[in-house]
């Protein structure tokens, strides 16, 4: 079994690897990238980004310099930007800037990287099933909207890592009660999450109930055990407010919100949008499927009214595994462990809800902390069926891969100056165009479908032996 595992994860990490490369070496990056970068890079000169003053990099594009104002990553929190500081700053300063980019991107991708391990770990604290647990990391790994953060600097991928993490453990402290040890950990991973990315902040309250819930109903005294809840909240809380406190104290000095340094006012100018009201955006159906909608990435938009039929089609399969989930398995732990990925994919909703009201946008980005759920809950309706799971879960991973590549072809396409009306051409000419040559790219195939074989090849032996081998779950110990 463990051997199994080894081989699938390694095919995992193998394709995660090569289908990443295939963003690195042809996208040149997002519209935001640039100003991520110049956080990290003034973090690098010993100063924080201000939010007037905009950018400070030494960028120049096309004979001009790069400047823009606001600064509009700056209300951002800092732990992603000064673990890309001392290397952005470095290779800035002794050569062009494009290699920062580069090294930005490398360093992005080994958090991404660290992700794909923690969605195995994470998958295997809830399942508990190898099977699934092969699944669900897989598929993570896959997602379209997580890959391409992935190989872009963005720090998407810090929320990605540290939502995974503290879904994880509270899984354990869920089976297992509350342990110092777990609680440490807990605290931990709140810290950084918070110092990461403002959204954390529902996985952070989600986390704080969690805990307060296992003292209090798994403890033989109720109060002693909400007394010790309430001590190990606090233990958290003290945690996250030395880490990160003091930043988002800067913030509400700035602008009176602690989230924001300035109103959302200037998007109007600088991007055109118009004032969305609370209701309107509630109303406004995309909100409830673009994760679904841009699950397999943008060349799904050129299939125009497929796209509407296939979204639902992702929508049940995914509602269906989370009912079934709820309701497979018959202990107080198991569902609340739902009821955790339920409320976590919920709190991702209304924060796409608070970001596009106003003159915000929809962004399927907003999701990523809950790609573990996403993942969890595909994972398990593609493996509902014993017989057939092995056939449900190599094409949902398999469609996910393609799902990946398909996007960054067709994005480098339709963003490609001069189209020779062959989307893998006009990928080809743009890795070219930064410098990478036909070869890189063919290389990069090779190593995904290798990596998508041993998937596939683990998958199958697993179903078989979960099929041979009787399955027993003894009751894990709970904590007075």
């Amino acid at each position: 079994m463990k051997r199994l595992m080894a081989i699938g994860m390694l095919g995992v990490f193998l394709t995660y690897v090569a289908v990443v490369g295939l963003y690195m070496v042809a996208i040149k990056g997002s519209d935001d990238s640039l100003l991520h970068l110049d956080y990290a890079w003034q973090l690098s000169q010993g100063r924080f980004p201000d939010w007037n003053d905009g950018t400070k990099i030494p960028i120049n594009t096309g004979g001009e310099n790069f400047r823009m104002k606001p600064q509009y990553v700056s209300h951002h929190p800092p732990l992603y930007y000064a673990f890309l500081a001392p290397t952005v700053g470095a290779t800035v300063e002794w050569g062009d800037w494009r290699s920062g980019v580069m090294a930005a991107r490398l360093l992005t991708f080994l958090v991404g990287v660290g992700c794909v391990a923690a969605f195995f770990w994470t998958a295997w604290a809830v399942s508990q099933s190898p099977k699934i647990t092969m699944t669900v990391g897989a598929f993570a790994a896959a997602w379209t909207p997580f890959v391409k953060v992935s190989g872009d600097v963005m720090n998407d991928v810090a929320a990605v890592l540290t939502s995974t993490l503290a879904i994880g453990l509270c899984a354990l402290i869920i089976r297992r009660g509350v342990q110092p040890r777990y609680v440490a950990r807990l605290a931990l991973v709140c810290a950084m999450g918070m110092a990461s990315r403002a959204t954390f902040v529902g996985m952070f309250a989600l986390s704080l109930c969690v805990v307060l819930w296992t003292t209090t109903v798994f403890s033989e005294d109720r109060r002693h055990g909400l007394r010790r809840g309430l001590l190990y909240c606090c233990v958290i809380v003290l945690g996250v407010a030395v880490a990160s406190g003091w930043f988002y104290y800067g913030n509400y000095l700035e602008s009176g919100s602690w989230y924001r340094k300035a109103d959302q006012s200037w998007v109007a100018k600088a991007q055109g949008r118009k004032l969305q009201g609370l209701w309107n955006t509630i109303t406004d159906i995309r909100v409830y499927t673009n994760v679904l909608s841009r699950m397999y990435g943008n060349p799904w938009e050129r299939w125009g009214a497929y796209n509407i039929t296939a979204s639902w089609v992702v929508s049940c399969t995914i509602l269906f595994g989370l009912f079934v989930v709820s309701f497979r398995k018959k202990t107080i732990q198991d569902k609340a462990i739902v009821a955790l990925c339920m409320a976590m994919f919920a709190i991702n909703i209304l924060f796409i809800i608070w970001h596009a009201k106003g003159y915000g946008s929809l962004n399927v980005r907003y999701m990523l902390p809950s790609t573990i759920v996403v993942a969890l809950a595909a994972g398990y309706a593609a493996t509902i069926y014993a017989p057939l799971s092995p056939f449900g879960a190599t094409a949902l991973i398999i469609a996910g891969w393609l799902g990946s590549i398909g996007n960054v072809i067709w994005y480098v396409s339709a963003t490609s100056d001069m189209r020779s009306g062959n989307s893998f051409n006009d990928y080809l000419a743009g890795a070219a165009e930064i410098g990478f040559p036909p070869i890189i790219v063919y290389i990069f195939f090779v190593l995904a479908a290798a990596g998508a074989i041993a998937q596939a090849y683990a998958i199958f032996k697993l179903a078989y032996v979960e099929k041979i081998t009787p399955r027993t779950r003894s009751p894990l110990p709970m904590s007075s």
